[in-house]
């Protein structure tokens, strides 16, 4: 009687998940800025081929108090953050996002930046202001002075002149050249 053996060889290739690297470069902030109370601007410079971007806010350079996560689509390159305490300093870094197969990458923290944020204007300060006995002054809707006369030259330029008290103006300071 005879013995007849098989032999199979199996040959199995088994293929990991390895582990992908991702380059999301780091993000530069172009400015942060207040101008109006309560309220911060924070512009940077667009980085290709990311899915969005990260902003952190806080109280202190430790980035423990205050904190405020704030997410932007990457076609952005500026964020208005509101609901800011007037008076105080925040500081601000920015980082970006990369999705790559359902899993998040994130680029290095941008370098921080710190802003005062504004208060609101005082309509009863007087330093630098003109009060004239609630007289008429000019302003223009852009403009950061008021102006005693609309003859000043600094208004010869603009087309759209604004009129009313230093109140209504929302200035706080008079120009120097009319005054």
């Amino acid at each position: 009687m005879a013995l007849v053996v098989f032999c199979m060889s199996l040959s199995m290739t088994v293929l990991a998940d390895t582990p992908t690297k991702v380059n999301v470069p780091k993000m530069k902030l172009s400015s942060v800025t207040s101008g109006s109370a309560g309220k911060m601007t924070v512009s940077w410079k667009k980085v290709s081929k990311v899915k969005s971007y990260q902003i952190v806010v806080a109280r202190n350079k430790a980035f423990t108090s205050g904190v405020k996560w704030k997410t932007v689509a990457a076609g952005e390159n500026k964020k208005t953050i509101s609901g800011l305490k007037q008076g105080s300093r925040y500081y601000v870094k920015i980082r970006a996002r990369k999705d790559v197969k359902g899993k998040r990458y994130y680029g290095k923290f941008s370098s921080v930046k710190s802003v005062v944020i504004k208060k609101k204007a005082s309509s009863n300060s007087n330093s630098g202001s003109y009060t004239g006995g609630g007289g008429t002054v000019y302003w223009t809707p852009s403009g950061s002075v008021y102006h005693s006369t609309a003859g000043c030259p600094t208004l010869s330029r603009s087309r759209n002149v604004c009129s009313g008290s230093v109140a209504q103006s929302g200035r706080s300071r008079g120009c120097k050249v009319c005054y």
